[in-house]
């Protein structure tokens, strides 16, 4: 990429106060930026050697395979119920002899 121009945004206004304290503080900002020009963009296409792809596709299928079963196994656990809380009764006032 190219750097095609340097400039700067539009002013923005920071305006600070805190409610019934009597503070206020006014500040202005104005950010910089550059405009970049971008080129070609592509991938890099890499050839693996022929034994080499043969080997990786083989060796990483048979372990994911066997994981797979592995937690799907796991998986199915019985989920246990909670018992059940009783609540207590409100107090009943004590009868005085009068």
């Amino acid at each position: 990429g190219k750097i095609e121009a340097h400039g700067r945004g539009r002013k923005v206004v920071v305006f600070k106060f805190k409610r019934r304290k009597g503070y206020q503080k006014k500040n202005t900002h104005r950010q910089e930026y550059s405009m970049l020009k971008v080129g070609k963009l592509g991938k890099v296409k890499k050839s693996p050697s022929k034994k080499s792809a043969t080997k990786a596709t083989e060796t990483k299928t048979a372990p994911k395979k066997a994981a797979l079963k592995k937690t799907v196994a796991n998986k199915t656990t019985v989920k246990k119920k909670k018992p059940a809380v009783k609540k207590a009764s409100p107090a009943q006032p004590i009868e005085t002899k009068e």
